[in-house]
């Protein structure tokens, strides 16, 4: 049950971190709801609602990861323009992330052994609980995959460039 937790949770930091935190609530609220339904939980059960607050805050944090997204890019744009400090992606992002990884792991334990929340419904959990027949990614879908990760990934190689290079100096002047 524990491992499901952390996994549960490390699932919504990606999503949010790489979609959108909003649309990244809603949907795994709904599969909490869904959780709670299958496993005998009430709405006031404490671990539903510390699922529920672990889901937003998480969240919250992975829409931050990524220094290209909203607020970090004008935390960043922001400390460039008032005190002429230039923080690289890269740099960013070396603490983002496993500050983000540290979160939900903390918070499962917190859960676990801080809070002791009864998890004896989700005690013979396995993979076959959720299974549901879906059909294959179709060509339009994996490239939008593809093209997601290429964009990252670009992004994140820019950021290591000298200065001094073409790309570099590119990178630069695009901000």
């Amino acid at each position: 049950p524990w491992v499901f937790t952390g996994v549960f949770l490390g699932a919504c930091m990606i999503f949010c971190c790489l979609v959108n935190y909003l649309i990244g609530f809603f949907l795994f609220w709904a599969m909490i709801e869904e959780i709670a339904n299958k496993f005998g939980y009430k709405k006031g059960d404490k671990y539903i609602m510390l699922l529920y607050m672990g889901t937003m805050v998480t969240g919250m944090m992975a829409a931050n990861i990524l220094p290209f997204k909203n607020m970090p890019l004008f935390v960043i744009s922001t400390l460039k323009n008032m005190v002429s400090i230039e923080l690289a992606y890269s740099d960013y992002m070396l603490v983002s992330i496993p500050l983000s990884v540290a979160y939900v792991v903390g918070y499962t334990l917190f859960m676990r052994f801080i809070m002791r929340c009864d998890v004896t419904n989700l005690a013979n959990i396995n993979a076959s609980d959720f299974k549901k027949d879906l059909p294959p990614m179709d060509s339009k879908q994996k490239f939008m995959l593809t093209y997601l990760l290429v964009f990252i990934g670009t992004i994140i190689v820019l950021s290591f460039m000298p200065k001094t290079s073409f790309l570099g100096q590119l990178n630069t002047k695009l901000g």
